[in-house]
């Protein structure tokens, strides 16, 4: 309770503490949230850990991180590992990039 009132200072350390805890208690909804409303974290680092998550859904906010950081390729490239495609049409429309919308057909 105390880190997160605290988490409304937007503290990178208390961020990142915070969304390490919604990893390992496997409260992805808790982690897209914190993620959605404070931004002062690293999110390549975060991004790199949730895409070796078992859970599909910490992969999916993996590649929405990417998606974040205009990291395109990878963001579509696990969309499709996962098979989830209208997450994949949907960041590929963002990015604006043709050859990466061919690669998906």
């Amino acid at each position: 309770p105390y880190l997160k009132e605290v988490q409304q200072n937007d503290n990178k350390t208390v961020n990142e503490a915070i969304n390490e805890l919604f990893v390992e208690e496997g409260d992805f909804e808790a982690l897209r949230t914190s993620i959605d409303t404070y931004k002062n974290f690293d999110t390549i680092a975060l991004a790199q850990t949730l895409e070796k998550n078992d859970l599909i859904e910490f992969r999916r906010i993996a590649a929405y991180l990417y998606k974040d950081n205009n990291r395109w390729k990878l963001s579509v490239d696990l969309c499709k590992k996962d098979k989830l495609y209208q997450d994949a049409m949907e960041y590929v429309s963002s990015s604006g990039e043709a050859a990466l919308a061919e690669e998906l057909l």
